[in-house]
Parts: C-alpha cells; sequence; structure tokens
C-alpha cells in the first residue's frame, strides 16, 4: 500500500491533461558525483507538450518478469523499479546526467487505465521524435557487441560475425511486442549492452550482409563446407530480430493486418497490447479511414469484436476484388490466436456466428448465379439452333394455328404447313410455352 501511495503522489505532483492534450512526462537524471555504480539514482519529472519538447530520448527496453527490487528518488521520493532498467539508469547516468529521457515504465501511470490509453495512443510520435532511440538488449551482451563494433569490414568474415550477431540476435529483447514500433521508428537508433554502443544502421547492415550471403551463397572458398555457418546464418534469417531490423526500411506503410499476422505473437504482459502495441506502424492512411483508440477499459473480447467488424468494413469495401467469408474467417481465427481467446468466449462465438451465416448466404448466392448463368448459356443455344425459314418462326406458327380453316384449294398448303409445324424441335415449343406466360 505504501508503494502505490507514493506512486500516486507522484504523477498527482505531474498530472497530465487526458482528451486532446499531447502532454507528456520526461525524466530527467540529475549529476551524481559519485565514482561508485551503485549509488542511487536520482531523478525528476517533466510535464511538457509533445511539440514543444527539447532534446530527449527515449528507451526501447524489455521490462523483466521480476519484481520490483530496485529503488530510485523521483522528486524525493523513493519509486520501485525493476533491475533491467535499473542496470540501465546506472550505465547512462554516466554520459547522461541532465538530459531529458523518456520511459514507459516512469513516464505513464501504469496504474490508471485512461493515462494508459492516452498515452499509448502517442507512442509513435513519442519514438518517432525522439532523438535517439537507444535499444537497451541488457547488460550482458557487451562482449559480442562490443566485437561487432570494432569489426569494421562486414563482408570480410562471414564466419566472425555470425558468431557473435548470433547471441545478439537470440536476446529476449527482440521477442517483446513492444519493442517492434520503438526500434523501428527511430529515425537515429543506437543499440547498447553494457558499456558497448552500436548505431541501428551498422546492426542492419550486418544482418543484411549475413542473409546476402546465405540466399546468393556468396561464400568464400573456405566457406563453402563449413556447416556451422551454414546453420548459423540459417538461424540469423529466421530470427525476429532480422525481421524487426528489416521493418526499418518499410515503416508505416504495413496494413494493420500484415502486421498482426507477423507480429501478432510477439510476447507482452497485457494481450490487447497486441493490437495497441502496433498502432504506430500502421498506414496512416489506414488508420484515418478505420481508426483504432487504445482504450484498456475495453475487454479483450470486446476488442476482437471491434477488430473484426473493422477488417469487415474494409473486406466490404473491397469485395469486387475477392474479398470473401473465408477470408474473414481466416483472419477471425488468427486474431482469436493473437489475443488469446477461445470458441467459448462470448465475442468470439458472435463473430464465428456472423461468418456462419455469411459463408451460407455466399453459397445461395454463387449457386443462383450459376444456374442463372447456365439457363442463360442454354437459351444463347436454343436461339442459335433453332430453324431459319420463316414457317418455323414462332410468330409465324402462332399466327397459322390461329387462322380459320382454309377453303379447298388450299388443303396443300394447310398439309405441308401442319408438316412443318409437326417438325418444329421440341426446344422451340418451350420458348413457346415461356412466351405464353
Amino acid at each position: 500500500m505504501g508503494a502505490k501511495n507514493n506512486i500516486a503522489s507522484v504523477y498527482s505532483a505531474h498530472p497530465l491533461k487526458s482528451g486532446s492534450s499531447t502532454n507528456i512526462r520526461l525524466l530527467e537524471l540529475l549529476p551524481s558525483n559519485s565514482p561508485y555504480p551503485n549509488t542511487p539514482i536520482f531523478c525528476r519529472l517533466h510535464v511538457v507538450p509533445l511539440d514543444k519538447t527539447p532534446f530527449y530520448t527515449a528507451l526501447s527496453y524489455v521490462w523483466g518478469n521480476e519484481p520490483t527490487t530496485k529503488t530510485i528518488i523521483l522528486d524525493g521520493r523513493p519509486f520501485a523499479i525493476r533491475l533491467n532498467l535499473w542496470n540501465f539508469l546506472a550505465q547512462y547516468k554516466r554520459y547522461g546526467a541532465g538530459q531529458f529521457i523518456w520511459i514507459d515504465a516512469i513516464c505513464i501511470n501504469q496504474l490508471c487505465d485512461d493515462e494508459r490509453s492516452h498515452q499509448v495512443a502517442m507512442m509513435g510520435c513519442i519514438y518517432s521524435r525522439a532523438n535517439p532511440v537507444i535499444a537497451w538488449l541488457g547488460p550482458e551482451l557487451w562482449r559480442p557487441l562490443g566485437a561487432l563494433v570494432q569489426h569494421t569490414e562486414p563482408s570480410s568474415d562471414h564466419h566472425f560475425i555470425a558468431t557473435n550477431l548470433k547471441p545478439i540476435s537470440a536476446s529476449e529483447y527482440w521477442k517483446r511486442l513492444w519493442i517492434v514500433q520503438e526500434f523501428v521508428l527511430g529515425e537515429r537508433l543506437e543499440i547498447w549492452s553494457g558499456a558497448s554502443r552500436m548505431s541501428g544502421d551498422t546492426l542492419s547492415k550486418l544482418f543484411k550482409t549475413m542473409c546476402e550471403c546465405f540466399q546468393q551463397r556468396r561464400f568464400s572458398r573456405d566457406e563453402v563446407r563449413d556447416v556451422q555457418l551454414r546453420r548459423m546464418l540459417m538461424s540469423l534469417c529466421g530470427s525476429p530480430a532480422r525481421h524487426i531490423v528489416d521493418c526499418r526500411s518499410a515503416r508505416n506503410n504495413y496494413s494493420s493486418k500484415r502486421l498482426f499476422q507477423k507480429f501478432g505473437q510477439q510476447k507482452c504482459r497485457d494481450v490487447r497490447d497486441r493490437v495497441y502495441g502496433l498502432l504506430g506502424l500502421i498506414n496512416a492512411q489506414e488508420l484515418t479511414d478505420y481508426p483504432i483508440h487504445p482504450d484498456y477499459s475495453k475487454s479483450t473480447s470486446d476488442l476482437f469484436v471491434d477488430i473484426w467488424d473493422r477488417q469487415y468494413a474494409q473486406a466490404a469495401r473491397d469485395w469486387h476484388r475477392g474479398s470473401s467469408w473465408k477470408g474473414l474467417e481466416a483472419y477471425a481465427e488468427r486474431l482469436q490466436s493473437q489475443l488469446d481467446l477461445n470458441r467459448k468466449d462470448a465475442g468470439v462465438k458472435l463473430v464465428f456466428e456472423r461468418i456462419a451465416n455469411g459463408k451460407q448466404d455466399e453459397k445461395y448466392q454463387r449457386e443462383a448465379k450459376e444456374n442463372a448463368d447456365a439457363m442463360s448459356t442454354t437459351m444463347s443455344n436454343v436461339t442459335s439452333n433453332a430453324p431459319s425459314n420463316t414457317d418455323s418462326n414462332p410468330k409465324s406458327i402462332a399466327s397459322s394455328t390461329s387462322k380459320s380453316k382454309p377453303k379447298r384449294k388450299n388443303v396443300t398448303r394447310k398439309n405441308k404447313t401442319a408438316h412443318e409445324v409437326r417438325n418444329v424441335p421440341l426446344a422451340t415449343w418451350q420458348i413457346l410455352d415461356d412466351r405464353r406466360y
């Protein structure tokens, strides 16, 4: 209870307006004269409009599952944080004392759903405007990261690069959902681990070099039979790290459908973040036409229904381009898995009942169209195969049958006409019957 009271008092002293406000909190690390790494970390918060912020850094990192065992001093009050964040702040204060930094775990009141919803909607802008974004991999990977920084020729030794890049790509950092948009949206990106640092562009080039080496068989004479190298390259090319790094070249150009399919199984504490945590990467025009508003007061089941309805609205607009209920069913199945829901959930049952009804209606419409097309084809064939002489014309036949009995001298003509009528094709009589009704 005491910790919650401390948190409440910290944030009540720096309130954020909701609604259309663009205010955010920035953290300032205060200088320390102590050379020891375990000395207390002193910070204070500032509230500023996003469009008038000073230069600031934004942190991208993994929260971790351990309890909040570390403490910083925030505005003169103790504030509990997790170990991974404390390790970063202890490293960052050597370089960033007196500067501003945005950290979601501190700058957002995580106990207030309204504030979380408001700030999460702005996170794409927060990371896009940061200079730089720091991707913190934790303190353990400083050695391989430092080795790659010293290796200035990315194409000279594939085995060396792959050996050091593999533990970096296997980091827990790349498996978390929130880091996807944080890593992709940063204009200037730095990779940190311990005291080692590398630019995001350098890391992208290393991944590109390794994947091209593997896909295009660019091996030296000594590497051709190196089975271990091939296995490492295969692992790198299929890793989440490689997919996230590649996204930086196509930022803000992804559809929500593709993003959910690509990153919908990334780890997060709240499964609703598998939707909200990717908003900053969705194509701007799509979000304008079909907006998604973060709302942590909404249940996961309600969010499932809302997102499926949104996809249905998009499919209805593009139905002439091949959208179908089968495609909507596949989308619902992926979304159900993405949000960790089962078929017994009320929202899931509602959506799949609508899909079943839609598929049935689609089947009836398809069968009706096939029958109409078959009938049209039959009528065309009958018309083209009917005799062309005048007496076989339905109008002539109808008029000849409706005349009064002719005189004796016309018997021959009468017999001839009767003979022709008797030999009218059956299909022509069917036409006559249809036209009578």
